[in-house]
């Protein structure tokens, strides 16, 4: 049995790699449930301190654009602690971080002859995200502030998979950039009509959005930090012409990584596989253990994983599944929230299984065999034990989660690559769907998330 990779090991692993980039790739061990752990690492150009929107705008901005030239997302975030200003984040004293966005990296060249080829990392690896897995890492141990004291700043609006983590989390958000099409904000008027109630309320207390010089006026709640203070308008003009300059190269390189599953062979029946189904097991016990005749109708067999999941997790109050295009199980695990409050089933099931695809996709030894195995986990199926609860801060996350994994419509739309096997542990399915289409266009619109029971 190889040693376990826990979030802390891998975070100093990370930390030891690369004084000058965040690279801090995660794994998860066969008896520990995935964590994205943030591995910020520290640049020596960002100040200790930042004073006014400004400086935290500029501060982000940087990251933002790192976040570009290692094949992601041009977004990022920091944590200010709102009493002093001071940048959050420390594994070791005076040494301070802020986290880009990592759903796309840059394979080894080594794989791509010498090529810079952006491939899917984690969709669930976004800035705001990062910070609070980082956070409940670290908060004991470096006896960090508590949640409401401080401020994540974040250079672009957060996605519905960001707000209901950090809502859950408890920090104040202060935005730059707004988001028109996935952004909570993203009809630019501060009422979240897109969030249900009681997650409304808390976001309009909670988060920030800057006035700048001579443009429009800060909305929000007067907790957030710098929120009396002006940045330029030109901070947030390139917060978001950076990012949409990325998104556009990312969502060309995702449109090439995304095979349709007839271009495949399934791993579970083809011998030359066997390191991709070691992989898979050494990331998920439950790897392999169940096959479907058909992807898009789970059995009992799957129902009663997901129960024993859920069971034999202390705390844990609910379990997914992903199942490929083959029928096969590949991730499976009951959510993890009584050590991590933003911990949830489907985030740790997502998080599995993208981050080994990637990692057998950018070994030379298992390249060819991954592509040939593995592709968007669009064309599969997301099982929930229970269907998301409607009024819940770490559901809201789920949805989001699942949005910005899946990128758009599943190629088959009936039966839904959504469901579940219960219903909500509070709420109904009803109030879900009513929920959902509220969301911003993302969500509502392009994906058209539809949860379903299992038939």
């Amino acid at each position: 049995m190889p040693e376990q990779l826990t979030r802390r090991n891998l975070l100093k692993a990370a930390t030891v790699i690369s004084a000058v980039s965040a690279v801090g790739l995660t794994a998860c061990s066969s008896s520990s449930t995935p964590q994205a752990t943030a591995s910020p690492v520290a640049s020596p150009t960002l100040p200790k301190t930042v004073s006014n929107a400004e400086e935290a705008g500029q501060l982000v901005l940087q990251y933002a654009k790192y976040g570009a030239s290692i094949g992601s997302y041009a977004i990022a975030g920091a944590l200010i602690h709102n009493a002093t200003g001071n940048v959050i984040g420390a594994v070791a004293s005076n040494v301070l971080f802020a986290i880009q966005n990592r759903v796309n990296q840059f394979l080894d060249q080594a794989v791509t002859s010498g090529s810079n080829e952006s491939f899917p990392f984690d969709p669930t690896a976004h800035g705001e995200r990062q910070l609070t897995y980082w956070y409940f890492e670290n908060r004991k141990k470096l006896n960090l502030p508590d949640p409401q004291d401080i401020t994540l700043v974040t250079s672009l609006d957060p996605c519905a998979m960001c707000t209901g983590t950090v809502l859950a989390a408890g920090f104040n958000v202060g935005v730059f950039a707004i988001d028109p099409f996935a952004g909570i904000n993203f009809n630019s008027t501060g009422t979240f009509v897109d969030l249900p109630e009681p997650l409304r309320a808390q976001a309009k207390r909670r988060f920030g959005y800057y006035g700048t010089q001579g443009g429009r006026a800060y909305v929000g709640g007067p907790s957030v930090a710098f929120s009396g203070t002006l940045a330029n308008q030109s901070t947030l003009d390139d917060c978001y012409s950076v990012y949409k300059a990325s998104s556009d190269n990312v969502l060309a390189s995702r449109k090439g990584s995304d095979t349709d599953p007839s271009q495949l062979v399934d791993p579970a029946t083809n011998p030359q596989a066997a390191a991709v189904i070691s992989a898979y097991q050494q990331a998920c016990p439950s790897a392999f253990s169940i096959k479907l005749a058909n992807y898009r109708q789970p059995t009992p067999a799957l129902h009663a994983l997901l129960k024993k999941l859920r069971d034999t997790t202390p705390g844990a109050k609910s379990a997914a599944a992903y199942v490929d295009p083959f029928g096969n199980v590949l991730s499976a695990f009951a959510d993890s929230m009584a050590t991590d409050p933003v911990a949830t089933a489907l985030q740790n099931v997502i998080q599995a299984y993208s981050q080994t695809r990637f990692n057998l996709t950018n070994s030379s030894s298992t390249h060819d065999i991954a592509l040939k195995s593995l592709t968007s986990a669009k064309y599969g199926t997301f099982v929930f034990l229970n269907a998301p609860s409607p009024r819940v801060a770490t559901s809201f996350a789920d949805l989001g989660a699942y949005g910005s994994t899946v990128g758009t419509k599943a190629p088959v739309l009936d039966p839904s690559p959504f469901q579940y096997f219960e219903p909500p542990l509070s709420g109904t399915v009803s109030e879900l769907r009513k929920v959902i289409a509220a969301m911003p266009p993302l969500y509502s619109q392009l994906v058209a998330i539809n949860p379903q029971p299992v038939r």
